[in-house]
């Protein structure tokens, strides 16, 4: 276990805040037996939803099988060019200070592979959704501001303007369901499947 956290901290030691560290390896089991013969894969990452299902899957796709997933979430300090100066223990991830950044350290185990081509491959493969998720994210957020903003704008002009058509609005502010189905897209799809009460709280 202490091999593993000092190889994951060797990755670890160098990352600006949007930076992905990834490295995808096979150990010597004769110099490395705590790997388990198994292929690993290492993450060092802004904290953000979807990352252990985005990775898995992946992984899955390349037909590996995993077999340990370590997932912790760590408050980090690091110096202003991305050096890794501090782990401490506290604060958790809630609490974490204006100088610190939550960052999400993976490290998986899968099928071993030998084969350079493929590793890289796996890379590769790895990269990309990692920058789709980050993408997506992002995105999310961006769209779920919008949409709340939106459905408080219909709200406000549904009570006098919406028969002098005076303005433009890409949907119509006299219905009702449609700054309802608004809210409900802003607040209930927030990362995980919506709970029955958000289900049933939307009525067109």
């Amino acid at each position: 276990m202490l091999a593993a956290v000092r190889s994951h901290r060797e990755l670890a030691a160098q990352r600006v805040s949007g930076e992905v560290r990834l490295r995808v390896h096979t150990p010597d089991p004769g110099q490395a037996s705590w790997a388990g013969g198994h292929t690993l894969v290492e993450i060092v990452t802004d904290d953000m939803p979807f990352l252990v299902d985005s990775v898995t899957a992946e992984l899955s796709r390349h037909d590996l099988n995993v077999h340990l997933v370590v997932h912790p979430q760590l408050v980090v300090r690091r110096e202003v060019l991305g050096a890794l100066a501090e782990v401490p223990a506290a604060p958790g991830p809630d609490e974490a200070g204006p100088d610190e950044l939550v960052e999400s350290w993976m490290h998986v185990e899968v099928d071993r592979t030998r084969d350079e081509t493929e590793l890289t491959r796996i890379l590769n493969d790895l990269q990309r959704v990692l920058t789709d998720v980050r993408e997506a994210v992002e995105d999310w957020s961006r769209m779920r501001d919008k949409a709340i903003a939106l459905a408080g704008e219909l709200v406000q002009r549904a009570s006098c303007r919406c028969r002098r058509r005076t303005w433009k609005m890409p949907v119509s502010c006299c219905d009702g369901s449609r700054t309802s189905i608004l809210r409900f897209l802003a607040t209930a799809n927030t990362g995980s499947a919506p709970t029955r009460a958000a289900m049933t709280s939307w009525r067109p």
